[in-house]
């Protein structure tokens, strides 16, 4: 009985050790090539011009941009057209934040939809909300 066993587990040692050397095997280019496609490159090419550093690199620069941006038209006079511009530059950075940093760009369109939808609504609903409340009785 303790032979069989000894026998079993040199086996399974044999067949642990065959699996190993079948993982090591040589990758075919084609298929390595296909498994890594997701991974971005060092480089982000921007309007044509190639820069040295990874996309969400870029990305992470641009919304300190448009927060400084933000920043400097914030504490300016306030107004309707100042409202505009901050509410664009915010849409913006949203946008980016999603499609890079959550990956809504690669991602199934079925999220993207699931996204888009509820905030349509969510922004159709608030302007309504602006265009009746006055004549409602509404604040002023």
């Amino acid at each position: 009985m303790a032979e069989d066993e000894m026998t079993q587990a040199e086996n399974e040692i044999s067949d642990a050790e065959n699996v190993n050397e079948e993982a090591a095997a040589p990758v075919d280019e084609t298929a390595h090539e296909i498994a890594h496609a997701h991974i971005p490159s060092d480089t982000t090419d921007v309007l044509g011009i190639t820069l040295p550093f990874p996309i969400y690199t870029a990305v992470f620069v641009i919304l300190a941009v448009l927060t400084v941006i933000e920043v400097v038209v914030g504490t300016g006079s306030s107004g309707a057209v100042i409202a505009i511009i901050l509410a664009a530059i915010a849409f913006g950075k949203a946008y980016l934040v999603v499609s890079y940093y959550m990956h809504l760009r690669t991602d199934n369109r079925l999220f993207t939809y699931t996204l888009v939808f509820p905030l349509i609504v969510g922004i159709l609903g608030i302007l309504w909300l602006i265009l009746v409340a006055p004549e409602a009785g509404g604040v002023e």
